[in-house]
């Protein structure tokens, strides 16, 4: 007894089973070598940003991918498919097409390994990724640097041969979900030459203060890419250097100090700049009263000028002093300092620059910058703010301007009268170290690296510096979700007409092996 094409048999003759038996072990091992032939590679992809505000939907709202890889140009309808695009290749338009048209089920973007001005069309990949990054896509986009491997598969794909051999790039991440409880964190140092007490700011004795402030969270269309080199890496570098700086100076003062100078390194800067908010709701009113200036430093190694941007021309005397310094010694260190005043648009809860939280308290304040427009929205951040298009000399030098005005506005120094020389020259090397580190660190808030904080803090306490962690979770405006890095397999597989091919192949096989079966099995029973 037999089936119709031979599959099994329930007895033959030890010829017929040797045979059969030889059959299908070559059978099999065409298989077994066939599949591995067509085995996988992975590598790692960073999925487009997905949140919502207000109730709006942005980014991509999918995850899961298992699609057979095709240029944006394929015609053929009959398959599921993953564009793949470099990046260079991007516009809006396109993407609006892709996510829009029928088995066209997700996007990958390859970007140069080496990322420079040359492999990049820095506006051009700017201006998308603005657009983008407040649009809704329907389908998975995934961002990849392109390796020998993907640069094999994009090839592939954009030959003829993909019609034979093809390409199945699969992603069997769960769907994103909504991150729960996200906390934001500010780091506060405060360098003082005086002990001040909670019960001394109650007795209006809190000592008067200077508030440098920089923050050090960033965001772009691809959370894990999002580095932030110039915004605002080199205002934290900025940061950082100064209260290195000034704990030297302190610490040389022949007389105590009678005021102090608070470091604030915000977090939520991209989000409205939470951070700041948070913390000058925070103190009490005494302290916020007795602060003589705020100065926020936001991306400072971008252009060859510098912008102070303010709310109005300074009325204080102090903030005023702090202005002419600034304006002094930018001209002796050979750069335009254009000030610009732009009001607070009372129309609106977001705000253009930091310094405005602190203007809306009436605190003179000013925000030091290489950019003339605001960038404070989510959708002007870049995943391509990296370290290779940061010059270390600008930021440098515009540290020494910075660092020279607030010294000669502590100390009432005359202009003509450096402090920053010889021994208590800028560290090119800390500068360089730090701008590394922090190009280093993807900080977009929901997503940034839990021990990155620590790394800051460390530099306050290095330099003796009393630090503090201001934790506070993040407006309930805005939902994150997870999943921004994941691993993708591409696996070599066939072409549909080739697979139809392929079984038609194998039923003819079994087939003939089953004739052949049965002609032995009639010559083995009448031989006998």
């Amino acid at each position: 007894t037999q089936s119709t094409w031979g599959l099994h048999f329930i007895s033959f003759p030890p010829p017929a089973r040797m045979l059969c038996s030889n059959e299908m072990l070559v059978f099999t091992t065409f298989i077994l070598q066939f599949i591995a032939a067509h085995a996988g590679t992975e590598f790692d992809v960073y999925r487009m940003i997905q949140f919502d505000q207000d109730g709006a939907q942005y980014g991509s709202r999918r995850t899961r991918v298992d699609f057979l890889a095709s240029p944006a140009t394929t015609t053929d309808n009959l398959t599921r498919k993953i564009i793949l695009l470099r990046l260079n290749d991007v516009t809006t338009q396109l993407i609006t097409t892709i996510s829009s048209r029928e088995n066209f089920d997700a996007i990958l973007v390859l970007l140069p390994t080496n990322i420079n001005e040359s492999s990049i069309n820095l506006d051009h990949w700017r201006e998308i990724e603005r657009e983008l990054i407040v649009s809704k896509l329907t389908v998975p986009l995934y961002f990849a640097f392109e390796d020998e491997h993907l640069h094999e598969i994009y090839d592939k794909v954009h030959s003829t041969l993909e019609a034979v051999d093809g390409t199945q790039l699969v992603v069997t991440e769960s769907e994103a979900e909504p991150i729960k409880s996200i906390q934001l964190e500010n780091i506060i140092g405060v360098l003082s030459g005086k002990k001040e007490s909670s019960e001394s700011v109650k007795n209006g004795d809190a000592l008067r203060s200077l508030l440098v402030v920089a923050h050090y969270d960033t965001f772009g269309i691809a959370p894990e890419l999002a580095f932030g080199a110039d915004s605002n890496g080199s205002g934290v570098v900025a940061l950082l250097e100064l209260a290195r700086l000034f704990a030297r100076l302190f610490a040389a003062s022949a007389t105590p100090r009678t005021d102090k100078i608070v470091f604030l390194l915000s977090d939520g800067g991209r989000l409205n700049y939470q951070g700041s908010a948070h913390w000058l709701a925070d103190i009490p009113v005494e302290v916020a009263d007795n602060i003589d200036f705020v100065l926020c430093i936001d991306g400072i190694a971008s252009s060859k000028s510098l912008y102070l941007h303010s709310t109005k021309p300074p009325k204080d005397s102090k903030a005023a002093q702090i202005h002419d310094f600034l304006t002094q010694f930018s001209t002796q260190f050979g750069v335009e300092l254009v000030q610009s005043h732009l009001k607070i648009n009372g129309s609106s809860d977001q705000v253009r620059w930091e310094h405005e939280h602190f203007a809306s308290r009436k605190i003179p304040t000013a925000t030091i910058s290489s950019h003339s427009h605001s960038h404070s929205h989510f959708s002007d951040a870049t995943i391509m703010d990296r370290r290779e298009f940061v010059d270390a000399s600008v930021l440098t030098r515009n540290i020494r301007i910075i660092a020279e005005a607030l010294a000669h506005a502590v100390f009432q120094l005359p202009v003509s009268a450096l402090v920053f020389e010889n021994s208590l020259s800028i560290s090119n090397e800390f500068v360089e170290t730090w701008l590394g580190v922090v190009s280093t660190y993807p900080r977009c808030s929901p997503y940034k690296v839990l021990n990155f904080t620590n790394t800051l803090a460390q530099v306050f306490e290095d330099q003796n510096i009393p630090v503090t962690h201001q934790t506070f979770p993040l407006e309930s405006t805005f939902t994150f979700y997870g999943t921004t890095r994941v691993r993708m397999n591409a696996y070599r597989v066939k072409s549909w007409w080739f697979d139809l091919i392929l079984a038609l192949l194998i039923a003819v096989y079994l087939f003939a092996l089953n004739y052949i079966l049965q002609g032995k099995l009639w010559f083995h029973t009448k031989s006998k």
